[in-house]
């Protein structure tokens, strides 16, 4: 496959040694292109049946390189590689300039929400950059299923006076070879032993379940009818407690109703806010565990960053890509065209007081994301202090009512006060029902916010200590 991939280890991975000089290919040999090729099996397919020309695949996905590195070893398909690498920085710095003969883009990522339309492959930018490396006659070949994606894609290029629209490729044949899979040969016959204990099988599970539907149904089986016995037990449990509150609240007086009132109404926004934290953490995490994955495979500190070009803000990423960007500033023109930490004679690209101007803005951002995380726990914190406060508030309340009611009525009678205490009590109830749940949730959660917390610390501790290795030198 002439220069596009290294013999050495027969590998269909190409290894970028550098990201800032151009990939080298056989300019003698056409060159086709596929954008997000997943797995391999239509660029191995039309790599097998086209050996005349060399095909290059750009896959994002780690565990998809590597099958479609091991398809193309198992149909030692040798003109056909594939990138690990960002589309739109590929097809601006690596590819030669209109050598391309085809470029296919089948079923990217459409999305569809309206902020996220940004994210979007086919761009001004992409267009620009498909010109630079087509050659002249070169096609494009677009596909996708979402059909405002496909308006947009189509209208950007009939905008553009350099590309015309032109008949698709026919659509290849889904055989067997192509999908990767073999064919299976057809069943034979079964035996008529094989017969004989099918049926009897069928007969043995038939018999069984008709047995277990009588007994649960007719009231034969004991379990059934004790589990159902406890069920209607905890039941009227349950029901003469709400009964008994539902009462309470009824007589009790206007400031005992409001009260209750006030504590259902934080229980509601405390189960909401506890809710809306949840999905926020384990996207959190979620986010970490993914690109703590991602950047670990990189030798060194902008490796990920060049490659990815992140624009998330949030998180263990958004720390690093802050402090990628004040780290990138303080370099000089030199070195940051290169990408290397150190210059030809050997001195420090960053000095030790710029080392600490990177470490602030890294704690900075630190700062940022941890109050971040812990946004809404006081809200939680607030409602489960305050709850049972205004329970206990109440049924003071409540007490000093049904004393006052006693003196005005000149009788010490227990039956006169009860309903009144019983009521009064209502609040205090409500109020622990709130509060005893709202702490475990709130216990549940700061664990959380403490791991995630710790994980940012950790990243952000060996992330400095990673740039202070690579680009402060020994004099510095």
């Amino acid at each position: 496959m002439g220069k596009l991939r290294e013999r050495a280890d027969e590998s269909h991975v190409l290894h970028v040694k550098d990201i800032t000089r151009p990939l080298e290919f056989d300019l003698s040999r056409p060159l086709e292109v596929e954008v997000g090729c997943g797995k391999g099996r239509f660029l191995v397919a039309r790599a097998a049946a086209n050996p005349d020309c060399d095909f290059l695949g750009i896959e994002r996905m780690l565990e998809r390189v590597r099958l479609f590195d091991g398809k193309c070893r198992r149909g030692h398909v040798d003109n056909a590689a594939v990138l690990r690498l960002e589309a739109l920085y590929t097809f601006h710095y690596l590819l030669p300039a209109h050598h391309i003969r085809r470029v296919y883009v089948f079923f990217p990522d459409p999305w569809p929400k309206k902020k996220h339309h940004s994210h979007r492959l086919f761009g001004p930018l992409f267009r620009n950059a498909l010109w630079k490396r087509l050659e002249t006659g070169g096609k494009i070949e677009f596909a996708t299923d979402h059909g405002e994606y496909f308006g947009e894609v189509c209208d950007g290029f009939a905008a553009d006076a350099r590309f015309r629209r032109v008949e698709p490729m026919p659509r290849p044949r889904r055989c067997a070879a192509s999908r990767g899979c073999r064919s299976t040969p057809p069943r034979g016959r079964r035996s008529q032993a094989t017969t004989r204990r099918l049926r009897r099988s069928r007969c043995r599970r038939r018999r069984s379940r008709a047995k277990g539907w009588r007994g649960v149904r007719r009231g034969n089986n004991g379990f059934h009818k004790n589990k159902q016995r406890k069920q209607r037990k905890e039941q009227r449990k349950m029901a003469i407690l709400a009964s008994s509150l539902v009462d309470g609240f009824v007589k009790s007086n206007f400031m005992g109703q409001g009260i209750v009132l006030v504590q259902l109404l934080g229980s509601v926004v405390m189960i909401a806010v506890a809710i809306g934290k949840w999905k926020s953490l384990a996207s959190y995490a979620g986010a970490a565990r993914r690109f703590l994955r991602d950047f670990a495979t990189g030798n060194t500190v902008l490796e990920y960053y060049m490659r990815r070009r992140p624009n998330v803000r949030r998180g263990v990423e958004g720390i690093y890509k802050v402090t990628c960007e004040r780290l990138l500033t303080l370099l000089s023109p030199e070195v940051r065209s290169h990408l290397v930490g150190q210059q030809d004679d050997g001195a420090a690209a960053l000095t030790a007081r710029e080392i600490e101007l990177v470490r602030g803005t890294c704690e900075h951002m630190l700062d940022e994301e941890e109050i971040l995380v812990g946004k809404g726990m006081g809200i939680i914190a607030t409602i489960v202090a305050l709850a049972p406060m205004l329970g206990l508030l109440g049924t003071v309340w409540g007490v000093l009512d049904a004393f006052a009611e006693m003196g005005a009525a000149g009788s010490a009678n227990l039956a006169t006060i009860a309903p009144s205490i019983s009521s009064a009590l209502v609040t205090t109830v409500v109020g622990l029902l709130v509060a005893i749940p709202g702490t475990a949730i709130f216990t549940r959660l700061n664990a959380s916010i403490r791991s995630i917390s710790a994980d940012m610390e950790g990243f952000a501790d060996e992330l400095v200590g990673r740039i202070a290795c690579e680009y402060q030198g020994k004099g510095a």
